[in-house]
Order: structure tokens, then sequence, then C-alpha cells
């Protein structure tokens, strides 16, 4: 007859990321019918990245559908495993580019929180704002990443992939 065995259960706390009170702009927390603009290429960027966990590489939107650089989408469902890392699993639903009404298609993708990768989900508000004030060469900007600013100047612009012009 066999005794009983102790097993190693390790309980992780979920990170700040997932955990804070006050919302912040970077780094990007999703909520349920937030309406959110996707970077393909951000997203490859994380992908690629020695962040990125098993998980985000089990789903990569991009290989079973074409998008665009920029997609206008609104958040379906969210799903959190604490860690680590902790992982979020989102789902997006694509919307009109005129519209916030839906357009035809849903799609998941897991990620965390990775330093040195920028959001490339981001609110529309945010977005929107940002995109109308018209940035040129020489404007000076502050960012905020990872609860720090960071200053700068626009050097030029241009598409991170050629395939891609609005990247």
């Amino acid at each position: 007859k066999q005794g009983n065995k102790s097993r190693n259960v390790v309980y992780h706390k979920p990170s700040e990321w997932v955990t804070a009170i006050e919302p912040t702009r970077s780094p990007y927390l999703p909520q349920l019918n937030d309406i959110v603009y996707y970077f393909v290429q951000g997203h490859m960027d994380y992908v690629n990245s020695e962040y990125c966990s098993v998980y985000g590489k089990k789903y990569i939107p991009w290989n079973s559908r074409s998008f665009e650089s920029v997609v206008k989408c609104r958040v379906v469902s969210l799903t959190f495993w604490t860690g680590p890392p902790t992982v979020c699993q989102v789902r997006l639903e694509l919307l009109g580019d005129d519209s916030d009404q839906a357009d035809g298609g849903i799609f998941m993708f897991f990620y965390h929180d990775a330093p040195s990768i920028p959001d490339f989900m981001v609110l529309k508000r945010h977005y929107e704002d940002s995109v109308s004030l018209n940035w040129k060469r020489g404007d000076a900007f502050r960012s905020l990443i990872d609860g720090q600013w960071w200053r700068g100047v626009v050097l030029k612009q241009s598409p991170i992939d050629r395939q891609s012009p609005d990247s």
C-alpha cells in the first residue's frame, strides 16, 4: 500500500498588471466592451520577443486571416491565468472603419505585459486623440511606458513594414 505523497503546490500572486485599482494608459489592461485599435505589427513584435510565452505563440491571428496593419475592434471576452507570467486570453470582434458596429469576425490571442514591448492594443480614444495631432518631424512628445515618462522628438514618419504602409 502506498502512503500519502505530498504534492508541491505553488501559488502565484497575480501580477500588478491585473490587480491595479487605478486605470493606466500603459500597460493597457483590456476590459470587456472596450473599443480598441489592434496593431498587427506590434503583436508580431511581441510574438517574436523573448518575453512571449508558449501561450502567446499558440494562437496567431494573422495565420488564419488577413488584417490591415491597424484594425478597430471590441473586446468581447477575457480570461486570465495567474503565472508566472499572468496571461490573458483576449477575444476581439472586428468593427467597421467608420462605425463601432460589428463587421464580421472574431479572433483571439494570448498575451501578458512584457517589459520593453509597446502595447499592441490601444483604447480608441487614446489612438484617435494621438492621430488627430498630425505629428510631424521636429515635434516634441512624451510617452508613458511602464509607469515612466519618456521624452522624445519625432525624427521621421515611415512604415515599419513596407508591405503595410499604415504600420
